[in-house]
């Protein structure tokens, strides 16, 4: 056999590593709560970090999704289109519920997450410079590649270092 023959398609890339616990929460405490851009971008950080979503399935979960009483959040998943139910933590429950209540914009859009300037509507991109920005300011290493989608992988890297076992987190994560 002549291996040397054989090329890889794409040069090879090192694992983006996900954000520890600890710049999560360095990324979270750098949000400003005193304004509405804050308080909508730290309930989307914690959703992110506590659902492993993806920021499409963030930016489209309406206020109908949301199940208080038993502290859920159900979302179709853009890009498998599957039912994915997840549970949200006190801390993630209280972020959004602060948003919605005290600093969304009053308009008719369903979406949860809205621009900050009339007309209301959803957000329409990812949130690649959000959290770049949080970075930043919570003096967390820029490493190539790593951005918002790394919090889904932070969120999967926990679960499984908690003993959850690969199977679940993987359904959890829509795979």
């Amino acid at each position: 056999r002549d291996y040397p023959l054989l090329k890889l398609k794409n040069a090879h890339r090192r694992i983006i590593p996900a954000y520890s616990e600890d710049e999560i929460s360095g990324i979270a405490q750098a949000a400003d709560t005193d304004s509405i851009i804050g308080k909508r971008d730290l309930a989307i950080i914690l959703t992110a970090y506590c659902t492993g979503l993806r920021g499409i399935d963030i930016i489209g979960i309406r206020l109908s999704d949301i199940d208080w009483h038993n502290q859920r959040v159900s979302v179709m998943q853009s890009k498998t289109h599957t039912q994915v139910v997840s549970e949200l933590n006190g801390a993630t429950l209280n972020a959004l519920a602060d948003y919605i209540l005290e600093w969304r914009p009053k308009c008719n859009a369903p979406e949860v997450f809205v621009t900050v300037k009339a007309p209301y509507r959803r957000l329409s991109k990812g949130f690649g410079s959000m959290i770049d920005k949080y970075c930043v300011k919570a003096s967390v290493p820029k490493i190539v590649f790593r951005g918002f989608h790394s919090i889904r992988r932070s969120f999967e890297t926990v679960m499984v270092s908690r003993g959850v076992p690969i199977e679940t987190a993987s359904q959890m994560m829509g795979h």
